[in-house]
């Protein structure tokens, strides 16, 4: 499994890291999980939920555009509050393929480049969120421990 997934605010912001090499059946196994985990989380609540999907360290991808569409179109309709989705990634071929799939949804996203740019979009679109430097040490900390947990699974 090339991805791991988190909370960066519980039931607000899911943090979707993907890694190394990504198949088709770990696209398809990281959305089912994302989906899984924001239907298992606190409905009550009514805010939007919020998705980051950080791609800056696959390295090698086999999904196509089919594939892509194929695997987004599987979960459309599940989303309860369904806020933004933000795909990070440095590659513009990568963000195209990320555009056409939120499209196909009909989900607001944007692709970007960095972290920073992802975490102004959403509090640029949810005046709910943190301050910016409060949502960026959240975000922080997740993703030392997610680095943390991919650095001993390779060993």
């Amino acid at each position: 499994m090339s991805y791991k997934i988190e909370w960066i605010i519980p039931n607000r912001i899911l943090y979707l890291y993907s890694y190394g090499h990504s198949t088709v059946t770990d696209g398809e196994q990281m959305m089912q999980d994302a989906f899984n985990l924001v239907e298992s989380s606190n409905k009550s609540l009514n805010y939007l939920v919020h998705n980051i999907i950080d791609a800056r360290h696959v390295t090698q991808n086999d999904m196509g555009v089919n594939d892509i569409r194929r695997i987004f179109s599987e979960q459309k309709g599940r989303a309860t509050h369904p806020g933004w989705t933000v795909i990070i990634t440095p590659s513009p071929i990568m963000r195209f393929f990320g555009s056409i799939a939120l499209q196909f949804m009909g989900m607001r996203g944007r692709q970007v480049a960095s972290v920073e740019e992802s975490m102004k979009i959403l509090i640029g679109s949810d005046d709910n969120l943190p301050t910016y430097t409060e949502l960026m040490a959240l975000y922080e900390k997740v993703y030392g421990q997610i680095q943390l947990e991919v650095s001993e699974s390779q060993q």
